[in-house]
């Protein structure tokens, strides 16, 4: 099945990917080398001696530490990064994480007989379907005599998706009694509440922009200004291979830019990231007099432009 999780695409990065046993063997291998150097024998430590012990120790918490410093280097990825490290990765891209919202819903409140004057039902009465649940109303209203019957909308008094879901007539509990209100049920099934946005959904919300919000990646936009001097609108892409979409990234990625300090996004992401996921990814730098913008870069074989 194809998964739905743009960064399933992306290649994993580990930052340490040593074992304690592989740190342990270089320690070893150090300190009987050193020895052998001080006292001109070939010895192996006894797996029972005070060093070997040491060294298995040292082993260990380097292993650990290596594995906590990995971890914080992959909060700045957002394919890794979760909790608030990836509250401040989104804030780049103008976003922050929903918050939990209540749900809503209509109840119906019917009097006990008909009355010669208006019954007055004020904003926040709370009615319940019991389970220690809250709704109230979310405006005053006004029973005009001689109707015995009003309606009014109702809010979840506790946010997120748990006031989802109830039928109709399955909020029926008069939380704050009115004068000659006799029943109440709601008289729709309530909906709209949601929890708070999880880590996947707002990593998924930084690699695609909102709809009609490409300000949400304005340097995205740029790029897409770039690759039209390469394939204008209206381009068939059928003719070109992967091999040739890379060389043209390649190309406006090796541009530099003033938003960027003159530097060009292979060089500031290197900087940041390092060279190895650039590798990892496939992506070249093409030296600074070599850089071009339009699609001369494809040679022309068999009437079809490519690499």
């Amino acid at each position: 099945m194809q998964s739905n999780n743009p960064y399933d695409f992306i290649p994993n990065i580990d930052f340490a990917p040593e074992t304690a046993e592989t740190i342990l063997g270089r320690l070893e291998d150090t300190y009987e080398g050193e020895l052998e150097k001080l006292t001109g024998q070939s010895e192996k430590l006894p797996v029972a001696s005070r060093e070997k012990i040491i060294l298995n120790t040292m082993a260990f918490e380097l292993a650990a530490i290596s594995q906590l410093f990995a971890d914080r280097a992959k909060m700045n990825l957002p394919k890794y990064s979760r909790g608030n490290y990836l509250e401040v990765l989104a804030s780049f891209w103008g976003l922050t994480r929903r918050k939990a919202t209540p749900a809503v819903g209509v109840a119906e409140f019917t009097l006990s007989a008909v009355r010669e004057e208006d019954i007055f039902i004020p904003k926040g009465t709370r009615v319940s379907p019991g389970e220690k649940l809250f709704f109230a109303t979310d405006e005053d209203l006004i029973i005009r005599s001689p109707a015995t019957t009003g309606r009014v909308g109702i809010t979840c008094q506790q946010a997120g998706s748990i006031g989802n879901g109830y039928a109709k007539g399955k909020i029926n509990i008069i939380v704050d009694p009115v004068a000659y209100v006799a029943q109440v049920g709601n008289v729709e099934k309530t909906q709209g509440g949601a929890d708070v946005e999880d880590d996947e959904s707002l990593r998924t919300r930084i690699f695609y922009c909102d709809p009609s919000s490409p300000y949400q990646k304005g340097s995205a936009e740029r790029n897409h200004e770039f690759i039209r001097c390469f394939l204008p609108k209206g381009t068939d892409f059928a003719p070109y291979s992967q091999e040739d979409i890379c060389l043209m990234m390649d190309h406006i990625n090796s541009y530099s830019r003033e938003s960027l300090g003159n530097k060009c996004p292979y060089d500031v992401f290197s900087f940041l990231y390092g060279q190895e996921i650039l590798d990892l990814l496939g992506c070249h730098k093409v030296p600074p007099q070599d850089v071009t913008l339009n699609r001369s870069i494809f040679h022309k074989e068999d009437g079809h432009e490519s690499r």
